[in-house]
């Protein structure tokens, strides 16, 4: 899977997800942007619902993004967890 926040690109192996959650709105002062908070990366588009993806391995352990449509997405990424062998 590839987050994209122009010109940033972020890759996450669907094999390295932990579980993916979704969350509330990110507060409006937290901007709009690629945000690093410790070990977690926010790409904040927009301040909807966003969806929470832990990680296994890597520097960054938690990745939170903003996708049009959270429910959607998240469902996506556990079918296709499922399907790593």
């Amino acid at each position: 899977m590839a987050v994209t926040y122009p010109p940033f690109k972020y890759h996450i192996p669907f094999s390295e997800i932990r579980s993916v959650e979704l969350m509330g709105k990110f507060p409006w002062y937290t901007g709009w942007g690629l945000r690093i908070q410790g070990r977690k990366l926010l790409f904040v588009g927009k301040h909807g619902r966003s969806v929470v993806i832990t990680k296994e391995t890597g520097f960054f352990r938690t990745v939170a993004l903003v996708p049009e449509n959270p429910e959607e997405f998240r469902r996506r990424i556990e079918i296709s967890i499922e399907q790593v062998p």
